[in-house]
């Protein structure tokens, strides 16, 4: 294997770069914001909307824990992928997020777990590294400028730098941070598998990690942050969206009386679209297919447009 056909190219640690590269995915409802402060990291935040953050910094070897290469038996449901591909840290990071977030993956990401399941985080880097669509979503973000700094750097960095095989000189380092099972995770692709921090709660998880994020952090002037979240805007108008089609199926069902084998046959749809509202609408939705169920179209019209008031009320 040809190991410059591996080397992917640099590209800038933007979070608008990073949040265009999650819609490329093909996921929504994910946002990624800059923190230039820990107090973004406040107790007022809902934990549970935050998937993961990703720590920035120019690349520093490290120790490794005492006993880290034992493997870690609760590391296993942890979706972790190797470094194995020079310059691929910064999606390498995005991704360790993303597939261990409790969100719609998008085609792209699915297919990737799909085949990689049960692979070794060695043999994913290596299956990251050669996927066609990542790869070219990460290439569109590269600039000229970035390219031309790593073809200028020092070459002696080979002779002393044991990983300088997938690093650039200079070059920042990305490394995420995520909740899972329990614990905080480091997910750090040079490191070969995922490090346990600190045992917490998903309710709880914010407070613990900010100072394992401010002891790295240090006052250092050359380090950044991201964070990845829920879209709170998104996951609304998707709600929203969900509601109002509802209301619209349930009038088409009033008005045209179907029989009862078709309203059974249309269960998981109308069902589908209940789960996807805003929880605060789905018993009164509901109450609406129970009338429908039972070809109690009077009450059906009743609840119906009771709700759809309400809602106008409140829009």
């Amino acid at each position: 294997m040809n190991a410059h056909a591996e080397d992917w190219a640099l590209i800038p640690s933007d979070p608008a770069v990073f949040e265009d590269m999650v819609q490329q995915y093909g996921i929504e409802e994910v946002r990624v914001e800059e923190i230039f402060a820990l107090e973004f990291l406040d107790e007022s935040k809902d934990n549970t909307d935050l998937h993961g953050l990703i720590f920035i910094s120019p690349y520093q070897e490290e120790a490794l824990p005492y006993n880290f290469e034992k493997l870690d038996p609760l590391a296993s449901d942890i979706v972790f992928t190797a470094q194995v591909v020079r310059n691929s840290c910064a999606t390498l990071a995005l991704l360790a997020v993303l597939l261990n977030a409790n969100i719609n993956k998008g085609p792209i990401l699915n297919s990737f777990l799909e085949y990689t399941q049960g692979f070794s985080p060695i043999d994913r880097g290596m299956c990251l590294g050669y996927h066609d669509q990542i790869r070219s979503i990460h290439h569109a973000y590269a600039s000229n400028a970035y390219q031309l700094a790593e073809d200028a750097m020092d070459v002696s960095t080979a002779e002393t730098n044991e990983n300088y095989e997938i690093l650039v000189e200079d070059n920042y380092h990305y490394i995420s941070y995520i909740y899972n099972n329990g614990y905080i995770w480091e997910l750090d692709g040079l490191k070969w598998q995922p490090l346990r921090l600190s045992q917490c709660t998903h309710d709880n998880w914010i407070a613990e990690v900010k100072p394992i994020i401010q002891e790295r952090m240090q006052d250092r002037m050359d380090v950044s942050m991201m964070a990845i979240t829920r879209d709170d805007y998104a996951a609304k108008l998707k709600q929203k969206n969900a509601y109002e089609f509802y209301l619209q199926l349930s009038e088409q069902a009033i008005k045209k009386k179907p029989a009862k084998s078709t309203l059974a046959r249309r269960k998981a749809e109308f069902f589908k679209i209940i789960n996807e509202a805003d929880p605060q609408h789905r018993d009164k939705m509901r109450s609406i297919w129970t009338s429908l169920s039972s070809q109690n179209y009077v009450l059906a019209e009743t609840n119906r447009d009771s709700q759809s008031q309400c809602y106008k009320t409140k829009v």
